[in-house]
């Protein structure tokens, strides 16, 4: 084994702890990621602090997106950016109806704006038969187009109501759409005899249609 002199020795050990992790790089990473193995007593003054931006960014971030925020912790230029990103959110979270609203944190033209679009939310809803309509919320005006948008809705259904879960109340029907359901349902019934599909009611069939009608299993 060749003879190695003592500082040659020395450098390739310094060499080699160089290229290591010193043991309080290990901490300061771990209460980097917040780590239960952070000793905040062993790091520098200089990893204090910039853990303490690292921290303080985190908290920032968090007051400017409506999370837990203590305000105490921010400078003034800080505070003011935060209150406009809020009042921006907020602004945004009353306008789509969202439960998150704060309207007090609103000025007098944004709460005008919010309500008038949550008139109209609500008056789409009970056009649409939602239950999330409140009808209390509507004009006389609203309150016509609404049962106007019903009577339209309740004739589709029954139109459509064969072999179909929608909705049909045959006493709001007038004479005039009651007498297009009736033929209408004649037919799809007739045609659901024809074919012996299910649903098939042959008392409903007419006597024209009981002369030519074969149910299943009967003799040619």
């Amino acid at each position: 084994m060749p003879y190695l002199s003592f500082p040659l020795v020395l450098a390739v050990v310094l060499m080699v702890g160089g290229c290591a992790h010193r043991p309080d790089d290990r901490n300061y990473e771990a209460c980097l990621k917040g780590e239960r193995t952070c000793d905040f007593a062993a790091l520098s003054a200089t990893q204090r602090e910039l853990i303490d931006q690292r921290v303080s960014q985190g908290h920032l971030q968090d007051c400017m997106e409506r999370r837990r925020c203590n305000e105490s912790l921010l400078t003034e230029r800080e505070l003011t950016d935060v209150r406009a990103s809020v009042a921006r959110l907020n602004l945004t979270a009353c306008e789509r109806g969202e439960v998150d609203c704060d309207e007090r944190l609103l000025t007098e033209p944004e709460l005008t704006t919010v309500l008038a679009l949550r008139r109209e939310r609500n008056l789409d809803h009970c056009l649409s038969g939602l239950t999330e309509c409140d009808e209390s919320a509507l004009s006389e005006a609203d309150k016509a187009a609404v049962h106007e948008a019903y009577l339209a809705r309740n004739f589709h259904g029954c139109m459509n109501s064969v072999g179909t879960l929608l909705e049909c109340n045959r006493d709001d029907l007038n004479d005039s759409q009651r007498e297009q359901v009736r033929q209408r349902n004649v037919l799809v019934n007739e045609y659901l005899c024809r074919t012996n599909g299910f649903g098939c009611d042959p008392s409903q069939l007419t006597a024209e249609q009981r002369a030519s009608w074969r149910p299943r299993g009967a003799l040619q």
